[in-house]
């Protein structure tokens, strides 16, 4: 960074940076003997940016492989189950003719 700039970085911002949580980068700071609030919303200096990055450079670095080989670890995908007509009637048809052929191992007649 350049001397004398100060860039504003909100804590969320931070934790999805570093792939932390922000209950670790709260912790972590108060071993440190920095208190700062438990908010995502809270804004951090750069000094504090600084101490976070060193700790958790490794982390931040292994994201930043994951994305570049396809993985992204930060995205999530939606899972729906398909309830269409056409698996809803071939589980149906399934149900009748196991009824029909109880019936009929039982010599039962419609």
């Amino acid at each position: 960074m350049s001397e004398g700039i100060t860039k504003k970085r909100r804590l969320n911002k931070v934790v999805r940076e570093f792939n932390v949580g922000l209950k670790s980068i709260i912790e972590f700071l108060e071993k440190k003997g920095i208190k700062i609030e438990n908010n995502p919303n809270t804004i951090i200096s750069d000094e504090i940016y600084e101490i976070l990055l060193k700790e958790f450079q490794s982390e931040k670095a292994e994201k930043e492989k994951a994305r570049q080989i396809g993985i992204d670890i930060s995205s999530h995908e939606t899972v729906s189950v398909d309830t269409t007509s056409k698996y809803k009637e071939k589980f149906i048809d399934k149900d009748i003719e196991k009824e029909e052929i109880k019936r009929l191992i039982n010599g039962q007649n419609k």
